[in-house]
């Protein structure tokens, strides 16, 4: 492990998974970025609405003591047109606030994830959170979004 570093993990979506590594403790969480309505939950009505959530959640992430370095997932298949959009926005949102804030970069493949932790490339959403659960039975998990975060997270850890 690094010793004394504070590192951020992202597994960018419209539900956005993170992990934090800070003072050798680990918090994380997951961060919806879509409209919520009285009877369901839909992508919000612009794109950018998305976009702009998003970059209003990182200010104040980043916001504090600096970041050492941001490690995020770089998925490179999207289930719909409106994934790409959403997804490439959030990395071109990512990537200014690191070079605004000089913070370096570091992104794995979905599948490099999954290799990692599962011993699976191809490891489904129980799977990710099963060995996650065991990993850190005491961690109250959200959702698949984020232990992918914390995968990711230990996966940087151990290069």
């Amino acid at each position: 492990m690094k010793p004394h570093i504070r590192i951020l993990a992202l597994d960018m979506a419209t539900t956005t998974g993170y992990a934090i590594l800070a003072s050798d403790v680990i918090t994380s969480g997951s961060q919806c970025f879509t409209k919520q309505t009285a009877t369901k939950t839909r992508a919000a009505a612009h794109v950018g609405a998305s976009h702009a959530m998003f970059d209003n959640w990182l200010t104040e992430i980043l916001r504090g003591p600096r970041y050492d370095e941001i490690v995020y997932e770089m998925a490179g298949f999207f289930k719909s047109a409106a994934a790409v959009q959403v997804c490439v926005g959030f990395r071109g949102i990512l990537l200014a606030h690191a070079a605004k804030h000089n913070i370096p970069l570091y992104s794995y493949s979905p599948s490099a994830v999954k290799k990692f932790w599962t011993g699976k490339g191809t490891a489904k959403k129980p799977e990710m959170i099963a060995v996650t659960k065991r990993h850190y039975p005491n961690l109250d998990i959200t959702d698949d979004n984020e232990c992918d975060a914390i995968a990711l997270l230990a996966l940087h850890l151990t290069q």
